[in-house]
C-alpha cells in the first residue's frame, strides 16, 4: 500500500489532530483514491490505543454476521511499524465540525445521524465490540451513492450522505453487550 502526499507543498494535509494521533489526507498511488491516514504519536504511549483500534476494525469485519457494516468506517490498511491506520477519506468531516461550521442540526438531520449511529452501534455490538467513546467528533459524514432507507437527509446539498462511526481506540472486543 503506497501513499503520496497531497497539496502543493509536498506535505500531508492535516485533517484533524488529538492528544494521541493526527489524521492526514493522502492519496493511494495505484488507485489515486483519497484516503485518511491516522498516525499515532509514538512519544505519547499511544500503542495500546492503536492496537485496540486495529483489533476492533478486524474483529468487526470478521465477526459481523451480515457482511461489512455500512455505518462503521472501514479500515483499508493497518501499517504496524508506523502505528498508522488507513481509511477512506470522509469528505464532509465530523458531525462536531458540521455543528461548529453551520450551527445546530435540524430535527431531520439529527434523526438521520442518530439512525446511522444506531445502525453502527448495532453492528459493533453484534460483532462483540463495545465502542466506549461515542461523541460528535467520532461520527464522520460521507457522501455515498447508496440511497438512504429513511426520508431523512443529513446534508441536502450532498444527497445520500451517511454517518459512519469511527475511532475505536478505547473499545472492548469480544465483550458481552
Amino acid at each position: 500500500f503506497f501513499l503520496t502526499v497531497i497539496g502543493t507543498t509536498g506535505t500531508f494535509v492535516v485533517c484533524s489532530s488529538g492528544p494521541y494521533a493526527t489524521v492526514y489526507q493522502a492519496q493511494e498511488l495505484e488507485s489515486r483514491l483519497d484516503v485518511a491516514v491516522k498516525i499515532y504519536d509514538k512519544e505519547q504511549n499511544a500503542l495500546q490505543g492503536f492496537l485496540r483500534e486495529a483489533e476492533a476494525a478486524r474483529y468487526i469485519a470478521k465477526h459481523y454476521p451480515y457482511g461489512r457494516p455500512r455505518n462503521i468506517l472501514p479500515v483499508v490498511e493497518v501499517i504496524t511499524p508506523e502505528l498508522a491506520i488507513v481509511t477512506p477519506l470522509c469528505d464532509l468531516g465530523t458531525v462536531h465540525k458540521k455543528i461548529r461550521r453551520e450551527g445546530k442540526l435540524s430535527v431531520l438531520q439529527t434523526a438521520a445521524v442518530l439512525s446511522d449511529l444506531c445502525d453502527g452501534l448495532e453492528a459493533s455490538h453484534a460483532a462483540g465490540v463495545l465502542h466506549r467513546d461515542v461523541k460528535p467528533s467520532n461520527i464522520l459524514l460521507q457522501k455515498t451513492d447508496l440511497k438512504r432507507e429513511d426520508e431523512f437527509e443529513i446534508d441536502p446539498t450532498a444527497k445520500h450522505t451517511h454517518a459512519l462511526l469511527s475511532d475505536y481506540d478505547i473499545s472492548l472486543c469480544n465483550s458481552t453487550v
